[in-house]
């Protein structure tokens, strides 16, 4: 094993236990997400993750997390996990897990503001603050659907 996973594995372990439980469960349920937007697609996953039950009390407490905490630790285990995963099933798993703790959160999609290439990215923010990204994608993301199309999901035509 190389020093670089060693210092990952002995940052875990120094981790409070709700951090470590944020970690493990993301390190599951990332890959879980990536393979079913493949399989099932956007819609059906957002709208299965939209009807989960938001009361969830956790014996951990991850509930007392703060939002940018929460969205660090996903983030890293997207970004350094055994399966690294993009920015949908990452957002889609940080609004869930925000959401289940009753936190005002939104997902938002976008497309960059300045090219001809199809791109898109996806983020979450709290109170209109993108969580675990740069102050800059809002400037070079033009959002084009956000959490609250689930109004109208029925209608669109995504994926």
């Amino acid at each position: 094993m190389s020093n670089k996973h060693v210092t990952h594995i002995q940052q875990f372990w120094s981790l409070p236990v709700t951090e470590k439980w944020v970690t493990i469960a993301s390190l599951v349920a990332l890959p879980c997400l990536h393979i079913s937007l493949r399989l099932v697609g956007f819609r059906r996953l957002y709208r299965w993750l939209h009807r989960w039950p938001t009361n969830y009390k956790s014996a951990l407490g991850s509930g007392t997390l703060s939002p940018q905490r929460t969205a660090f630790l996903i983030h890293t285990v997207s970004r350094l996990g055994p399966f690294p995963t993009n920015c949908l099933p990452r957002s889609l798993w940080l609004y869930w897990w925000l959401k289940r703790y009753h936190t005002h959160v939104e997902i938002w999609i976008g497309v960059p503001r300045q090219t001809s290439d199809f791109e898109a990215h996806a983020w979450v923010t709290h109170h209109n603050i993108p969580l675990a990204e740069s102050d800059q994608v809002l400037q070079k993301y033009l959002p084009i659907l956000a959490s609250n199309w689930s109004i109208n999901l029925n209608k669109a035509h995504i994926n």
